[in-house]
């Protein structure tokens, strides 16, 4: 292994990054749902969840079910 080397990221890994971001940063996605109205607090639970379905081990389909299932909620409620 050498020093510049770097692990490929899983599918999965993939899609939690775009969708809200790893580690102390948030995505341009959840960074956009500002516009919508979504609340700081709001943004990190929905962040809190998805990230939580990727430890768990759900698939890609599951994870992009769960962030969709998250956000429908808050949405509805600012409507």
């Amino acid at each position: 292994m050498g020093l510049f080397s770097r692990k490929e990221k899983s599918p999965e890994e993939k899609l939690v990054s775009e969708l809200v971001g790893t580690g102390f940063s948030m995505s341009k996605n959840l960074t956009n749902l500002r516009k919508e109205g979504v609340t700081s607090v709001e943004m990190k639970f929905i962040k809190d969840n998805v990230i939580s379905a990727w430890k768990s081990g759900k698939s890609v389909k599951k994870i992009q079910k769960v962030y969709d299932q998250t956000l429908r909620e808050f949405l509805a409620v600012k409507k």
